[in-house]
């Protein structure tokens, strides 16, 4: 600065203080949510049938909110809660009716259908990491419980067993009359749960994403899904009661895909 000869000048200035970051600007708080279309191979258990058996592939959505903080603005620690309901169909596999006193009576082909519905509540924690800001990609995994229920819907058509000889008026032989059956039974399904994802998206204002994610969730019950058959007496026309022998209805272990979209917001 150069200044004059008999000149005065007057120099001001302000220091520049940077203002210290709390924890919260380092560790920003966020919240997700999203939805899932989930999908997968079998449940197992009765679906697991050979040919003229045939069986969907189990279909369904899951939801989840997620909140935590994202740690350094990489490291994303939090808490997750969420629904899911999947469902599979299987036909034809010539289910078995045994009303007492009489045997086995098996459905009339191409008439018996059960559907199997998987639904209910998880909450877990998850960890994941994060890369890049204009266009974020990362990896998370999601671990705790499921809370929910397993059921089947069961229906077929079965024909009655006339006794041996039996005539009726007109002095015709009794035949077998055609009737139908449909019950429901379910059970109470707990689970440890897995939830691996792999996300990529864009950043679409200063604290909000979209991303697209490609996952599964992996269930892994402690019990396998089963028909009781004292839980369900069901009507056999003139034949009097019936039941359905006690089997597996799906496998302790089950897997689905889970492509989804999810949006993050920190605050």
């Amino acid at each position: 600065i150069e200044v004059g000869a008999g000149k005065t000048e007057t120099i001001s200035f302000a220091p520049t203080v940077e203002t210290p970051q709390t924890f919260w600007d380092e560790n920003p708080a966020f919240i997700e949510a999203g939805g899932a279309f989930l999908i997968g191979q079998s449940f197992g258990g009765i679906a697991d049938c050979q040919a003229p058996c045939t069986a969907t592939m189990p279909m369904g959505g899951s939801g989840t909110v997620r909140g935590g903080l994202t740690i350094r603005n990489r490291w994303l620690v939090g808490l997750d809660i969420g629904f899911l309901s999947v469902e599979q169909t299987v036909e034809n596999r010539g289910i078995v009716l045994y009303p007492a006193g009489i045997g086995a009576v098996s459905a009339i082909p191409g008439s018996d259908k059960d559907i199997l519905t998987k639904r209910g509540f998880t909450a877990g924690i998850g960890v994941g990491v994060k890369f890049g800001d204009r266009f974020p990609v990362g990896i998370r995994v999601g671990i705790g419980g499921f809370f929910g229920g397993f059921s089947d819907e069961r229906s077929g058509d079965f024909l009655t067993k006339p006794p041996l000889n039996a005539t009726l008026p007109n002095g015709q032989l009794a035949q077998s009359v055609d009737y139908p059956i449909a019950t429901t039974q379910g059970s109470t399904l707990t689970a440890f749960y897995i939830m691996p994802e792999i996300r990529a998206g864009v950043r679409v204002k200063k604290n909000l994403d979209i991303m697209l994610v490609v996952g599964g969730t992996l269930l892994i019950s402690p019990d396998a899904p089963k028909w009781v058959e004292e839980e369900s007496i069901v009507a056999a026309g003139t034949d009097g009661l019936a039941t359905f022998k006690d089997e597996n209805l799906a496998n302790k272990v089950q897997f689905m895909g889970a492509p989804g979209l999810l949006v993050n917001y920190r605050f």
